[in-house]
């Protein structure tokens, strides 16, 4: 079920499916379970969600955030700066609504969701209607 996948056409990442990744308690309280994670050359999904096409736009999305910058700046730079990791996520989170298409029914309500994340699951302090225009600024490009 493991698979490759290409960045750019010639930068192999390793996507392995995985039973559990973390859960983490969001902002309001509220507890999620984290579907993905990645790094450069690999990226975890949890097997539930093995068939997310979204999903693995938003992990190897990523993993170019990560190529784009010198060795370990990337996890240092999300760390200490808390606006780089909601572009970041909002990079990210638009990668994995524009993999549905532009007639994806579920368009606005993927986004309003994707917002609520950012807002609430990254330590980040931004408002859900923030999250949501950086959101849709990366799809605008």
């Amino acid at each position: 079920m493991n698979k490759w996948a290409w960045l750019w056409g010639f930068i192999p990442v390793y996507v392995r499916y995985v039973d559990f990744i973390e859960t983490r308690v969001m902002r309001d309280g509220a507890i999620g379970t984290v579907e993905g994670r990645s790094h450069w050359f690999w990226a975890d999904i949890l097997k539930t969600s093995s068939g997310n096409i979204g999903l693995l736009a938003h992990e190897l999305e990523h993993c170019k955030q990560a190529w784009m910058l010198p060795f370990g700046a990337y996890s240092a730079l999300r760390k200490v700066n808390k606006r780089y990791r909601a572009w970041c996520e909002a990079s990210a989170y638009a990668a994995q609504t524009l993999a549905f298409g532009p007639m994806d029914e579920y368009r606005e309500a993927r986004i309003d969701a994707y917002a609520y994340l950012i807002a609430n699951a990254y330590g980040l302090t931004i408002t859900q209607a923030a999250a949501r225009e950086l959101i849709l600024e990366e799809i605008r490009g």
